[in-house]
Order: structure tokens, then C-alpha cells, then sequence
């Protein structure tokens, strides 16, 4: 796979480590993972801060051990990761992994999978920008079981999106020598300084003081942020006055790991929370056993291996317990000869974690490729047709033996002969253009240039735009031949020829690969044509017996669903077969002589690859691995539209067009009470169809089951017919496997009366099929995996927005609420514990005392007063359940009601609540509020419940 790593730390590159330089451990991480996966085929390419120029001070790439490093470029608002990195990542790539940044994924990647690599701890303060990159995130790797969870509870995250995975130790550059000769009661210590080395040579009790016949080693690595250097100073300073500490200062590896073997134990007494500790793996792997803290992920990292963990206390390190068992070991020479064996037994290697990382990406790219309709209707959306039918897919390809026609039978010349006819009669002209500054023909230009040659085959010339283009720019005696399978393209570029007075440096032939003339070239071109053939290799093979000993093939294919742009505008219309992935080209043509691969990106996922090489006598291309490429895939999710549609004719037929565009099935259930042409208009789109009991009876839950119970698609979007979408295509980007079981879409209710009425709902439209989501409500309807449990993890679509018309007008809405209020009556009944039905029916009774109220010329009966005691008792519900955001937004019914009950005597408050936390910022989790409240009880209890859910993450120690 071809594999991105974006580490924005301290500059590196692959010579840092080998050359004995101090650094950090995620930097040291990512070298040694890129280095081991390189080790099991995959081709990597790591991008840091570190700059590599070239003698003319150009920056370049660079190899070390197979792994290519590249400067990160300039980060800026625009280009957060780096300039060159957002760059670079046009072209396609398998998996992109990027270290910790909060917004590593806000900007989408043209890759397969995406995956945040997390060293640090999870914090509150960054969960805004985490939540915005999580729709594009594949996979979270963290780097201990504790750590996952830490992740997992603080940015709300299910734990299936984490995968727990581990850091590793170079063992070979251990001696391992149990023989060694260590310098008698010698402590060491690695750690950044503020990660324990105060509890050991700080100010106050200092573990040193107490162990004043021990010497302790002091080393770390140079990146000291100005905010922390005051701290610094004071503890080299400690280390410089203390007479059993030696501070050794910033040391590379190798050296490091000379000089802990040279010393007895490694001490760490330290309060912060390691969500990993490689320098504990270090001293184990030097024969150091670790005399350390049981706090966080040390005793997971420490597992099997030489080490005393002790207990804090009162969240402080006991030092005088931590230097009792320091002197405990270095007394008792058979335990610390067990600790030591222990520690030298423990095997924790990095080219174990580069093998968990690479099934990671095997499985979850499998996963991604598991439903077959899903992988269908990606691979013809790539254009990937010989794929799918390798695969056994084609039956699931709409209209595939019609669309398709020309692959079923081999008629390739007849259907280009039709399609060029077709696309004149459009009024397209295939005539005379300038490509210069084309970035594909430039490429190619360049390339051609650089190898000289003489002669040169365009096989697959089309109408002669690359040979017109060239000329210019090679010398006069450079001889051109042109071949195309179409008649209309030769007959265009002879008369372009002419025009141009090239006649006599160009050969153009109507014919294939059989109708090659003699003689042998310096140079075929093959661009964009090797995705029209039903077999590339044998293609190819045969044009390079037309080249000369040394000749050079040069083609491109496309990169990106190009066909599918014309799929909707030309129906029928195709050509392509095959979508060359860079793995694919590889495995044709990677063992050629001189074999290169260039991506010439274009705009968002589209682009052009490049390949070249040098003819090799007696080798003969190889061919496309179909059962890797339909394991490595990674298709875009499908969409379920599904409907329940009563006499709907004059609406429905505006929602399906709006929506046809991005369902992949579209699926209806028809009111059996229905009495005009709405099912024929649905067929009309291409909508699945079926008759279904009366939601007035049945209730709109039970409906609205019944059509997803027959969707076969990844998604379910449920949408009514008096609904359109406004930027419908914006929802392709969240149909992807993340960490989202569902998205609210904004709901604008129009109104013309009164004309300022534009209210807006945040409805769960979105949701992940077959994972056990059903409806709940008579009435009202909402889907839910349990009720009152929700959907799962959830976020709010922001640039696509549903436009409901069906409460236009006052008489309209008072239809309809006469209509759903008898229901609503039977949904409390039905569903007396669900929330959401407590909520809608404190709605619907204050409204219905605005009408009673209407009805009785201003008089307030008992049927009101009854109404709002029911009304003020499901209020008081939603504060019992603790629900904030329902009780927010029922306070202006539940107003109402206390209106009625008190005669406008209740107490009336607005509540605007701060808090705020020193060096924690302000929060405001909800909008201020005002409503009047039956009594300060009640009161009290809404200001309670907005404090307690505003205060309990601050009292968490991750704020």
C-alpha cells in the first residue's frame, strides 16, 4: 500500500536516529514504524519539519531504508498540515496517517483510509476541533488499552473506532550482555523533567536526599518550549547542585542506551499520565528494572517485564516508600538478579506494531469492500468494469449489459465509430487545441524531451492533439505516427496537419495494433488509452515489440471516477474499463528497466498517473492482481431514500428529482388509502414501490419500519414528499465509514403567514443501516436504536439543509395539528416512558390550549387547567430525566401552561449562565432562557440541572 505519515514535531529525518541524535519519543515512533512497514512491502513516504535541499538549494525528497522524507512545507490556516504535505496528498494514496493534530482531518485527502495517530493524553479544551475532523477519520490509533479508553470517554468516541496499538524498542542496538559490569547503586532517569525529576532532585524532600549514598544519571532530548524553561533551569540547576546527580544532558540514542548500561535501575516517581512509556521499554531492554509509579498506562506498558510499580498517595508520589524499595532492590541482590531477568526478557518490538498496523489496514480496507452491492456500485462509478467482473459483480451494475454492450461482445470499433457519431450530433468538436500548460501533456512533454528521440508511435493518437502540441517542441527531424481506432479522429488531425503544415512529419493511420507499420521506434506514447482495453498487458506487450532495443514506452491513465461526471447527462454512454490504481500499474510494469510512476494531480480527486520505463528484451508485462486490488478498495457508502407517500402527486415528483441524484435505491411505501397517480409517478423515478397499511392506523413508526426493512443500502435517509434537499451533494462526504452512527440535517419549515414564521429542527434524517435502528412514535416518529437511547454518536450536517412546505399557511398547520393531536393522545399511551414523546405532548397541549382558548372567547375551563397540570407535569419529566436540551426547548410551553395555572402570576426569570474556570476558559453550553416557572422549586430545579450539565466536565481532570 502506499502509506503517508504527517509527523509535525521535532525536525527528523532518516539519518537523525542512526546519527546519534536526541528525539522525542513520537518522532522516534514514526521512524521506526515507517522503516518496519517498508519491511512488509508497503511504500511510504513520511513527512516532517526537517528541509532537505539539494546542491542548487532546492527541497527534495529524500530516501533512507526505502522510506521516502519530505518537508512538511509551511502550515498556515489554508494548509494546517503543511503546504507541501496538502499538496502532495492529491495524489492517491492508500492510507494517510497524521500525529496528533486536533484538525488533522478537517481538510478530506484523496486516500483510502484516514488515521489520527494520538500520542498525548485527551483533553477537553480540544474536543471542539476534534469533533469537526472525526467525520473524515477512519481509524484512531492509541498507544496503550489505557489510553483508548482515556480517548474514548473524553472525545465521546466509540471505542470501536480506537484501536489500541503498542510502541516498540530497537533491540538491536542493545547489548544485552548480563556480564557487564554496573556502576554500583546507580540510578537513571530519561524522562521529559516535569514527568517526575522534581520528585527526585526538587526543592522539597528530594527522593536523592533521602538515597544519598545512590548516584543518579540525568539525560533527556533538546526541546525545551520557552514556557517550560524557567522550570528547566531550576532542576539542571538542582542536578548541577546535588552531589550524587550528574546531569549527562541531551543524548542520542545509541549513547543513551550505552550509559543505562552502565547504571542498575531505572527510577521514575512520577504523578503524570504516560499513555505509554517507551523509555521504561528502554531501561527493561538495557537490564534496567524500573522502580516507578502504578499510575496510568506504565503498569500496562510494563506488562511481563523487570518492575516495581508503587501506589500513589493521596495523588502525590509517597517518596518515602519509593526510596524504602530503591535501597529494598539494591540490597537484595537475588531480587534485583529476578527484576533484571525479567526486564531482559520482555519483547515489545516495533516490527510487531508495524505488523498490527498493516492487518489493521488489511481488515478495515476489507470491511470497506465486505458488501458486494456497495463494492459494485463503486467500481462502476471508477470505471472499474473488467474489476467488478472479476469480482462476479457485474449483476449488480444497473443496466450493465446496455451500458456495457461493447465490452460483452468485443465490438470496440463499432461503438467508438457510434460514440464519436453521438458526440458530434451533440455538437462536440474534436478539433485544434493548445495544451501548453496542460500539466498531463507538459509531463509527458517534458519526459519525451528528455530521451531524444528519433521516431515516435502516439498509439491511440485520437484526433492528434498530443502530436500537434509536440512538434513545436522537438527537433525538425523527429519523425511522428499516429494510430486511432476511430476514423472521424484521423480524418480531424490529417486536416489539422495540413493546416499546420506538419504533413511531412507525421504518419496517421486508421487501424489497432495490428495495422502498426514496419520499422521500430525510439518512442510510444500510450496516453489515456490502456483504460479503454479489455486486457492492458497483452496491449502493451505488443507495442513494445515496435520499439527499438533501447526505446521508451511513455502512457497515462486517469485517476478518479472522469466517466462518471457524463453518467447522468449521457446515459448509456461508456468506454472505460478499468481505473489503474499506482499498485496496479506497479505490479505491469514495476520490474521494467528505468520503471517510473508520476501522479499529476488536477483538482480534488481527480487527476492523471504517468508511467515510463525502457524497453527490457525478453520481459514481458505482468498483470493486475484482481483479488489484492478487490480487497484494497475503498467504496463510497450507499444511500437508502425511503419514503411513506399519501395522494401525493403534485408534490412527490419534485422531491425524487432532488433526491435521485445521490440515492442508490429509492424506496416508497404507498398509503393503501391512496387514491391518485402517486405510485405511477414514483415508478416514473425509479423508485421501489409497496402498498402499506394506513400510518393513521398503523401509526407513522410502524410505516416508516416497514420501508427500511426492505433497504439494502449502507445509509437511510427518511424524507416526506412535501421535502426538498438544498445541497443535496454535500451529503456524499458524510456517507463514509467514521465514527458517526447518524447525522441531523437542519429542517426549514416555510411559512407565507404569518410571513416572518421560518422556524428550523434538528431531526435525525441520517442514520447507519442494519445496525438495529428503528422508529419510535405513533406520531411524531424519530428513529432510535432502544427508546430514549438515541442512535449513537451523532453530529449535525451544516452545509445541507431539508425545506419542508408543508405548514405554508395557519389554516394548513391547524389541519394538520386536528389531524395529529387524537394521535399524539395514542403515542402517550402507546409509549409512555419515551422523552421525546413528553416533550412533543407538552408542546402539543399547550397548543391546544391556545385553540380551547380561542373556542371559549378568552375563558380559561377546566379542560385548559387540566391540560396545562399535564403539560407542567411532563415538563418536570424532562428535568427528572436530566435532559437539558428538551427542557430548554419546552420552557416556552411549559410557560404557557404556568401562565393558565398561576393567572400570570408565576415567577419569571431569564437564566444566562457563565462559568467559568481559571485557565480553562468560559463555557456556555446552552443559549439564554427566560420563561416563568410555578415556584421556586421548580426554578431551582431547572437552575440546577443547567449548572450541573454546564460544571460536570470541568470537575473532570482532563478540562
Amino acid at each position: 500500500m502506499y502509506i503517508a505519515m504527517n509527523i509535525a514535531g521535532m525536525p527528523f529525518n532518516g539519518a537523525t536516529i542512526p546519527a546519534g541524535q536526541s528525539l522525542g519519543g513520537s518522532e522516534t515512533a514514526a521512524y521506526y514504524m515507517a522503516r518496519e512497514l517498508v519491511k512488509l512491502g508497503h511504500s511510504v513516504t513520511v513527512f516532517t519539519t526537517h528541509k532537505h535541499t539539494n546542491e542548487r538549494g532546492d527541497v527534495v525528497g529524500q530516501y533512507w531504508d526505502g522510506v521516502l522524507y519530505e518537508w512538511i512545507g509551511t502550515p498556515s490556516q489554508q494548509y494546517p498540515m503543511g503546504d507541501r504535505f496538502h499538496m502532495v496528498m492529491q495524489a492517491p494514496f492508500d492510507v494517510v496517517i497524521i500525529q496528533r493534530h486536533p484538525s488533522a482531518f478537517t481538510i478530506p485527502y484523496n486516500s483510502k483510509l484516514n488515521i489520527w495517530w494520538l500520542h498525548d493524553l485527551a483533553l477537553y479544551r480540544h474536543n471542539g476541533f476534534v469533533q469537526q475532523q472525526l467525520v473524515n477519520i477512519d481509524k484512531i490509533f492509541c498507544v496503550s488499552e489505557w489510553h483508548k479508553q482515556q480517548v474514548s470517554k473524553v472525545y465521546d468516541i466509540p471505542l470501536d473506532t480506537i484501536i489500541a496499538t503498542k510502541n516498540g524498542v530497537d533491540y538491536s542496538l542493545f547489548a544485552n550482555d548480563t556480564s557487564v559490569i554496573r556502576e554500583s547503586r546507580s540510578l537513571f532517569y530519561m524522562a521529559r523533567p516535569e514527568r517526575g525529576l522534581e520528585n527526585l532532585v526538587g526543592p522539597d524532600d528530594p527522593i536523592m536526599g533521602m538515597l544519598n549514598d545512590c548516584h543518579l544519571y540525568v539525560c533527556g532530548y533538546d526541546n525545551t518550549v520557552p514556557e517550560m524553561r524557567t522550570y528547566y533551569e531550576m532542576l539542571w540547576k538542582r542536578c548541577q547542585d546535588l552531589p550524587n546527580v550528574t546531569n549527562l544532558g541531551a543524548l542520542g540514542k545509541r549513547q543513551l542506551y550505552e550509559n543505562m548500561a552502565k547504571t542498575m535501575l531505572y527510577v521514575y516517581p512520577t504523578t503524570f499520565e504516560d499513555t505509554s512509556c517507551i523509555a521504561a521499554l528502554e531501561a527493561n531492554a538495557a537490564g534496567l528494572p524500573v522502580i516507578g509509579s502504578q499510575w496510568s498506562a506504565t503498569p500496562e506498558t510494563l506488562e511481563g517485564g523487570g518492575c516495581i510499580l508503587i501506589p500513589l498517595k493521596d495523588g502525590k508520589v509517597n517518596k518515602l516508600e519509593f526510596a524504602k524499595i530503591v535501597r529494598k532492590v539494591l540490597a537484595q541482590p537475588d531480587l534485583y538478579k529476578k527484576l533484571q531477568a525479567k526486564a531482559l526478557s520482555k519483547r515489545q518490538t516495533w516490527e510487531d506494531a508495524a505488523k498490527q498496523w498493516h492487518e489493521v489496514f488489511t481488515d478495515a480496507l476489507k470491511v470497506k469492500c465486505s458488501n458486494k452491492i456497495r463494492l459494485a456500485l463503486h467500481l462502476e462509478q471508477m470505471s472499474d468494469i473488467v474489476a467488478a467482473d472479476k469480482g462476479g459483480l457485474t449483476d449488480l451494475i444497473p443496466n450493465f449489459r446496455r451500458n456495457y454492450a461493447f465490452y460483452l461482445t468485443g465490438d470496440y470499433v463499432g461503438h467508438y465509430a457510434r460514440y464519436y457519431d453521438y458526440e458530434t450530433k451533440r455538437g462536440v468538436n474534436y478539433g485544434p487545441e493548445n495544451l501548453a500548460g496542460n500539466m498531463r501533456f507538459e509531463t509527458v512533454a517534458q519526459t519525451i524531451c528528455a530521451t531524444n528521440p528519433r521516431t515516435i508511435l502516439d498509439f491511440g493518437c485520437a484526433h492528434g492533439h498530443y502530436i500537434m502540441n509536440l512538434l513545436p517542441r522537438l527537433p525538425r527531424n523527429v519523425h511522428i505516427t499516429g494510430i486511432d481506432i476511430d476514423a472521424s479522429n484521423i480524418e480531424k488531425a490529417r486536416k489539422w496537419a495540413k493546416e499546420a503544415g506538419y504533413e511531412d512529419r507525421i504518419t496517421l493511420i486508421h487501424g489497432s495494433l495490428n495495422d502498426i507499420p514496419p520499422g521500430l521506434y525510439d518512442c510510444i506514447i500510450c496516453s489515456e488509452l490502456l483504460e479503454h482495453t479489455p486486457i492492458p498487458a497483452l496491449y502493451v506487450d505488443g507495442l513494445c515489440d515496435h520499439l527499438s532495443p533501447n526505446g521508451f514506452f511513455i502512457g497515462t491513465a486517469p485517476s478518479g471516477p472522469w466517466e462518471a461526471i457524463g453518467y447522468r447527462d449521457h446515459p448509456g454512454w461508456r468506454s472505460h474499463l478499468h481505473h489503474f490504481e499506482r499498485q496496479d500499474l506497479n505490479e505491469m510494469f514495476g520490474h521494467m528497466r528505468e520503471y517510473k510512476l508520476v501522479s499529476i494531480p488536477w483538482q480534488g480527486i481527480f487527476g492523471h498517473l504517468m508511467f515510463s520505463f525502457r524497453k527490457t528484451e525478453g520481459t514481458v508485462c505482468g498483470f493486475i492482481n484482481y483479488e489484492r486490488k478487490l480487497a484494497q478498495q475503498a467504496p463510497y457508502e450507499t444511500l437508502s431514500v425511503c419514503m411513506i407517500a399519501y395522494n401525493e402527486e403534485f408534490t412527490i415528483g419534485r422531491t425524487l428529482k432532488n433526491i435521485r441524484e445521490i440515492a442508490d435505491e429509492i424506496i416508497i411505501g404507498i398509503d393503501e388509502k391512496t387514491t391518485d397517480r402517486t405510485e405511477e409517478i414514483c415508478k416514473n423515478f425509479g423508485a421501489q414501490t409497496f402498498i402499506i397499511k394506513s400510518p393513521l392506523e398503523q401509526g407513522f413508526d410502524e410505516a416508516r419500519n416497514a420501508t427500511i426493512a426492505k433497504a439494502m443500502m449502507d445509509w437511510v435517509l427518511w424524507i416526506d414528499a412535501d421535502e426538498t434537499f438544498e445541497n443535496m451533494a454535500n451529503l456524499g462526504r458524510y456517507l463514509r465509514a467514521n465514527c458517526y452512527a447518524g447525522y441531523a440535517i437542519k429542517q426549514h419549515h416555510y411559512a407565507i403567514e404569518p410571513p416572518s414564521l421560518f422556524q428550523t429542527d434538528l431531526p435525525i434524517r441520517l442514520f447507519r443501516n442494519h445496525r438495529g435502528a428503528k422508529f419510535f412514535g405513533h406520531v411524531h416518529e424519530h428513529p432510535e436504536i432502544e427508546m430514549n437511547k438515541g442512535i449513537g454518536k451523532v453530529m449535525v450536517i451544516e452545509d445541507a439543509a431539508i425545506m419542508h412546505v408543508g405548514y405554508s399557511t395557519e389554516a394548513i398547520r391547524r389541519n394538520r395539528f386536528i389531524r395529529n393531536f387524537p394521535l399524539m393522545k395514542r403515542d402517550r399511551e402507546r409509549y409512555p416512558e419515551r422523552l421525546l414523546g413528553k416533550f412533543l405532548w407538552l408542546r402539543d397541549l399547550s397548543q391546544f390550549n391556545r385553540h380551547l382558548f380561542e373556542r371559549s372567547g378568552g375563558q380559561i375551563t377546566q379542560e385548559i387547567i387540566n391540560n396545562a397540570q399535564e403539560g407542567v407535569k411532563m415538563w418536570n419529566a424532562l428535568i427528572d430525566a436530566k435532559h437539558l436540551r428538551m427542557a430548554c426547548d419546552g420552557l416556552d410551553y411549559y410557560s404557557q401552561c404556568v401562565d393558565v395555572l398561576t393567572r400570570g402570576q408565576g415567577i419569571k426569570a431569564a437564566v444566562d449562565m457563565s462559568i467559568a474556570k481559571l485557565n480553562g476558559g468560559i463555557k456556555l453550553p446552552c443559549h439564554p432562557v427566560q420563561g416563568m416557572f410555578i415556584d421556586r422549586a421548580q426554578l431551582d430545579r431547572f437552575i440546577g440541572l443547567m449548572l450541573t450539565s454546564t460544571t460536570e466536565v470541568m470537575e473532570d481532570r482532563y478540562y
